[in-house]
């Protein structure tokens, strides 16, 4: 099978929002706010059906042909999400991160510093920290490098969280045709395409979309080498 059935994409739709409705019943007082719950209808609807209609109407198109789609419309998708997220996050919270932030802002002012350290010409302090082997002092550095060419923008970190997450697809659809083949690989792709989780994290400051992208670029240069 070359496509996601409709019938299976509207079963996984039906069952969704069934146990959403049980939980409502059974945790009753104890919900998700009326928010949460719209956004994760749209996402589970918006995946399955999307996923039916991209699979059907990409599955006899020509390999650079789908490429090119593959790679637009998945940039395409995360930067709506991207910019949608910096003025969501800015009107609830007040500061342009998710609820709650921590990692996020350690991220964001880490990089900040560094940024400050070099404009200063201060390269001594700079060195000292990532002697110390500080956690996660990776990606401070890779914000950092962002940070040092737009001016501290936070909405340019992420338009880059964006552009890795749509070439990661492009990664994960080699790596499957060359293990399983064009079709699997097409809906591998479509998948990685819609995946509510790889949008999400596009729209935050945390290092899940560069590891991610960085592991199965690994993977897919991997097999391609041993090959």
């Amino acid at each position: 099978m070359n496509y996601f059935p409709k019938y299976f994409a509207s079963k996984a739709i039906t069952a969704y929002i069934i146990i959403l409705g049980a939980c409502f019943v059974f945790f009753s007082g104890r919900g998700l706010p009326l928010i949460w719950i719209l956004f994760g209808l749209v996402e589970v609807i918006a995946f399955f059906f999307f996923l039916n209609r991209l699979t059907r109407a990409w599955r006899e198109v020509s390999t650079p042909t789908f490429r090119k789609e593959l790679f637009t419309t998945a940039l395409v998708i995360r930067i709506v999400y991207v910019v949608f997220a910096y003025f969501f996050y800015q009107l609830m919270t007040g500061i342009p991160h998710e609820f709650e932030a921590a990692d996020a802002l350690t991220y964001h002012d880490q990089a900040v510093w560094i940024v400050d350290k070099l404009n200063a010409g201060d390269l001594s302090s700079f060195k000292t920290m990532i002697g110390y082997g500080v956690s996660d002092s990776g990606f401070s550095i890779w914000l950092s490098v962002i940070y040092f060419f737009t001016s501290n923008s936070i909405i340019a970190a992420r338009l880059m969280n964006a552009l890795i997450g749509a070439w990661m697809c492009l990664l994960i659809y080699n790596l499957a045709r060359r293990n399983f083949g064009e079709e699997a690989a097409r809906i591998s792709a479509i998948l990685a395409l819609l995946m509510p989780t790889f949008i999400y994290y596009c729209g935050i400051h945390n290092k899940e979309t560069v590891m991610t992208f960085i592991l199965v670029a690994f993977a897919e240069r991997a097999d391609y080498f041993l090959r």
